[in-house]
């Protein structure tokens, strides 16, 4: 059996629950299968500052987005903290040219349609709304190790 470290549940691990910032898996509880929300976590009782607004927020177990991370609160009211500074962040990071990092030819976009099986976005070709599938990229699946053709 696994257990939490911080609180000492019982918990599992599934391929197919992977944080989708960091890559690794994401801690489930052994009887329900949702996401384990940790009542002995610091990181839940912490005052933090917005990045982008400089303004107090924390976090709680109970407010969780659709893809499992936690929604920044307001530490006074408890309700979502929105930030105008945030989300001219968010348009702008959503508006670069993002272009193949191996190739460095072919511009790209992403799509909620075209998913890899462990929950990461596709990169799609802008122009021919193709999957990009780099021939400057090899991949060696005995190894899982991509290497880079110059």
């Amino acid at each position: 059996m696994i257990a939490c470290f911080k609180c000492n549940d019982p918990i599992i691990f599934l391929d197919n629950v992977i944080s989708e910032r960091s890559g690794k898996l994401i801690p489930l509880d052994e009887s329900t299968h949702e996401i384990h929300k940790c009542p002995n976590s610091d990181f839940l009782s912490q005052v933090l500052e917005c990045r982008y607004c400089n303004e107090n927020i924390t976090f709680d177990n109970e407010h969780i987005s659709k893809k499992g991370k936690k929604v920044p609160l307001d530490p006074e009211t408890m309700e979502p903290h929105r930030c105008d500074e945030g989300m001219q962040a968010w348009n702008e990071a959503r508006q670069k040219k993002v272009y193949c990092k191996y190739c460095l030819e072919v511009e790209l976009t992403f799509d909620d349609e075209y998913m890899s099986p462990g929950g990461k976005h596709l990169p799609l070709d802008k122009t021919t709304g193709e999957i990009h599938q780099c021939p400057k990229r090899q991949y060696n699946p005995n190894t899982k190790i991509a290497t880079t053709i110059f």
